[in-house]
């Protein structure tokens, strides 16, 4: 039994919403208002909560999805209100492969930064999450290495199920990774 709100966060096109699907098939009830659904960029859908884009303004919601899974990205995570017992799945993934992707999903339109000024102004912005979620004491926090999970599946599942306390079915949690999805690749 999980006694904590579970939220996965990492930089958009992380593989967070890939991390939703594996605590989904892996027994763990998620937070997804079903509006965001599936489309050519994530086949399998996004799992999102609309509500989590007002976290700044109202975030006392929060306190009733403990025992669930919910995606918030890197950037509300300071929202989160302090006390609430967390457990945070941050996805990691190199920063070039989140670029290309974005740009794939967005046409080419990231905005006005140079690549290298927005892969610049990411590891800027991890470096203070990191700072902040090491500071905070009613969280926990564990990395997960999108390649990783790829690549060595069934040991990056266990550790996770280890640091949520043996909630995931493992090997359907597995079922969910899907390799032939990982399409923008940066070698």
């Amino acid at each position: 039994m999980i006694n904590e709100l579970i939220i996965v966060s990492g930089l958009p096109r992380s593989g967070t919403s890939l991390m939703m699907q594996i605590l989904k098939a892996g027994g763990i009830d998620v937070v997804n208002d079903g509006l965001r659904t599936e489309d050519e960029f994530n086949p399998a859908g996004y799992f999102e909560d609309n509500r989590v884009k007002s976290l700044d303004k109202e975030n006392a919601w929060l306190k009733s999805e403990k025992g669930k899974a919910i995606k918030i990205i890197s950037y509300a995570l300071p929202y989160i209100p302090a006390g609430l017992p967390v457990k945070v799945i941050f996805m990691l993934r190199n920063p070039d492969e989140i670029i290309l992707s974005q740009n794939r999903m967005l046409k080419n339109n990231t905005g006005k930064m140079s690549d290298e000024n927005l892969k610049h102004s990411f590891n800027t912005h991890l470096n203070k999450v990191f700072l902040w979620m090491n500071e905070q004491k009613f969280l926990q926090y564990i990395t997960v290495s999108y390649h990783d999970l790829l690549n060595n599946a069934l040991a990056e599942i266990k550790r996770i199920n280890r640091f949520l306390n043996l909630s995931l079915q493992e090997e359907e949690a597995c079922q969910a990774i899907k390799p032939e999805l990982y399409r923008s690749r940066k070698l």
